[in-house]
């Protein structure tokens, strides 16, 4: 079992008028949170992640730690009120971070940069926009670090325009940032609880989701590699903020296993017409050792994209309005967009003369739905 003089304490930045005091405190930070925290856990930990919280006056009032464990994806939250010479007055260790712990500062698409003209502070200007972004906090784990990697080389040979953040990259900011552009798709591999999730410099709260206005984040598809993410209020929250499908752990996901899981899922949907409710499923079954481990909400249907040969086997129609469906060699049944009588019409139209002719169809989906087909 790890000691707890063995496990890394890390102070997360706060604001710049604290930082020098904060850095003074750094060894009685680390003594308070190995001997009043620490050695009241059973649990290994990875590391724990501390933010000082301080009055207006600089006085302390209050440490936040995040504890990441070391066999699964969990983030567990302490507080330790301290009194002004920074004793310990009380240990909470089932606090709910507030929004502003999570050194939230608030992106939304209205702080983006035209492509190819200046960023916000801190980040380069983007030549194209990104489809999707691949990242982790922590590159330290290999697993985690692989994984990224290897989803970032598959996405990109498949035709996506990828960005990737590991260790440091992995901010509040950056993610707020990215995730409030339109992205296709954001997976993020780490440590997590049904509140938020744990990033380099903070804690990714669904009060920031929740307070966003409209719904900035559609139509990505959101995978979470986390536990306990899956749950509300962090689920409600990026249903609300507009995630057009969430994936993520309903229970623990173990560190390691749960990466393959997510690989599966994103290699099964991108080249297939399989519905992403099935694909994580069959994933789940294949790869990992506990059944209804992960969870999905939103569009379970394909994943929006144009794919390309595919085998019609059936057709199906019904008398009421603009209800038409398809069925592929690799598809549960899917619909016509129901957009306009004369474009269901024609649409489907197509796919009966692939079907009758032994042809083969590309096919593009939006949002689980056919919104368009070429005879090949």
């Amino acid at each position: 079992m790890t000691g707890d003089q063995d496990v890394e304490i890390r102070l997360l930045p706060t604001r710049e008028e604290f930082r020098s005091s904060d850095e003074l405190e750094e060894p009685r930070v680390a003594e308070i949170i190995r001997t009043r925290v620490l050695q009241q856990k059973k649990e290994e930990y990875y590391r724990v992640d501390v933010q000082i919280r301080r009055r207006e006056d600089q006085k302390p009032e209050y440490l936040v730690a995040f504890l990441l464990r070391k066999d699964i994806y969990l983030a567990e939250v302490v507080r330790v009120d301290l009194s002004e010479n920074f004793e310990v007055e009380r240990v909470d260790f089932s606090y709910k971070p507030k929004g502003e712990e999570g050194n939230e500062h608030g992106f939304s698409r209205d702080d983006l940069a035209p492509l190819g003209e200046g960023a916000p502070t801190g980040f380069p200007a983007l030549e194209k926009k990104p489809d999707f972004v691949i990242a982790t906090p922590v590159e330290d784990i290999p697993s985690a670090k692989n994984a990224v990697n290897e989803l970032t080389s598959f996405l990109t040979s498949a035709g996506f325009v990828c960005i990737k953040l590991i260790g440091n990259q992995a901010t509040v900011a950056a993610y707020q940032r990215y995730l409030a552009m339109g992205l296709r798709g954001f997976i993020n591999i780490g440590h997590g609880n049904v509140e938020g999730i744990a990033l380099a410099d903070g804690f990714l709260s669904n009060t920031w989701f929740q307070g966003l206005a409209g719904t900035p984040i559609r139509p990505a598809v959101v995978y979470f590699n986390s536990c306990q993410v899956h749950n509300d209020p962090l689920k409600g929250a990026l249903m609300h903020a507009g995630a057009q499908t969430f994936v993520g752990g309903i229970l623990n996901l173990g560190i390691g296993s749960s990466e393959e899981v997510c690989k599966c899922f994103w290699k099964r949907v991108v080249n297939s017409l399989i519905g992403m409710k099935d694909a994580l499923s069959s994933c789940e079954s294949e790869k990992y050792p506990t059944a209804g481990a992960h969870g999905i909400s939103g569009n379970p249907g394909p994943f929006g994209r144009w794919h390309n040969d595919k085998v019609l086997v059936r057709t199906h129609a019904k008398v009421g309005s603009q209800m038409a469906y398809a069925l592929f060699s690799d598809s549960s049944w899917i619909n016509v967009r129901p957009a306009a009588p004369d474009g269901v019409t024609k649409v489907f139209d197509l796919m009966c003369v692939a079907l009758a002719s032994n042809r083969h169809l590309d096919v593009f989906v939006n949002e689980g739905q056919i919104e368009q087909v070429t005879l090949r």
